[in-house]
This record gives structure tokens, sequence and C-alpha cells, in this order.
């Protein structure tokens, strides 16, 4: 499953960070995923705007600490 969903409707493109169960925490795969996007937006001159959204009820919880706990 990915990490983030985008959609893009009258030169706005939204983001949705896609993790609910995880109230959308970063993780690397949803950070690398983010910037990828991102990377592409840039390029897309149609773009006026960016919305970006967390799926559920969450915006985002911030990092995931979970996956800290992996390299620490």
């Amino acid at each position: 499953m990915s990490e983030i969903t985008t959609a893009e409707e009258n030169s706005i493109l939204t983001i949705t960070l896609d993790r609910p169960e995880k109230r959308n925490a970063l993780n690397d795969a949803l950070v690398k995923s983010l910037k990828d996007v991102l990377r592409e937006a840039d390029k897309n001159e149609r773009l006026r705007a960016i919305v970006i959204r967390g799926a559920g009820k969450d915006f985002c919880s911030g990092a995931d600490l979970s996956a800290l706990q992996k390299i620490a």
C-alpha cells in the first residue's frame, strides 16, 4: 500500500498522508514518497496550489516513534 495518495483537479494537487492506523506518523517510506511527489509537482506548470492533508481524523502525529526505535 502506498504511504500517500494524490489527486489533481483544477490546478490544485491534493496530497494525502495515508497511514491513518498510525495517525499518519512520518516514517522513512512516507517521507521519501512525499519528497518524490513534491519534486514532480515542482515541474508541473499547471499546478497553482498544493494541499497536504491526512487520511482519517488526524493530519499527522509527527515522527513514527516505532520506526525510530528500530534504528536506536
